[in-house]
């Protein structure tokens, strides 16, 4: 799930003052001595007052990777099934250790799973973590 979070507050009409003055300025530039301020100006409050989003679910992602030791979880991905859980695949994770896995089997949310999945792939090796 991608969900969008306010992380820097702007003001739009500055913001939106800097885009004209910016636009205005690009006919100027055949003036040295007025065009190159105006432009400048222009970009400078548009970057200072553009509000900034995030994208949390891949911020998450992020920390999430950089701090894998801690994370347990394990995915298992099949044809038409998902196993989702803490269990570890060894003698004490089978036999004796207190563990959770499910497995999904509806069709709906094995899409989404999946989906997902190739999702936080693509950004992680954009970033270039390794899977």
């Amino acid at each position: 799930m991608l969900r969008k979070e306010l992380k820097k507050p702007g003001r739009p009409r500055l913001a939106i003052l800097g885009v004209l003055l910016f636009v205005i300025g690009i006919p100027l530039l055949i003036l040295p001595p007025i065009g190159l301020p105006v432009l400048s100006f222009g970009l400078f409050l548009y970057l200072k007052y553009k509000p900034v989003y995030e994208e949390l679910y891949y911020s998450r992602l992020k920390e999430l990777l950089v701090t894998s030791s801690k994370l347990h979880a394990k995915l298992i991905l099949t044809e038409n099934a998902i196993g989702l859980g803490s269990l570890n695949f060894t003698e004490a994770g089978l036999t004796s250790n207190i563990e959770c896995f499910i497995w999904i089997t509806d069709q709906s949310i094995y899409n989404k799973i999946v989906e997902d999945i190739n999702t936080l792939k693509k950004y992680a090796t954009k970033r270039g973590y390794r899977l």
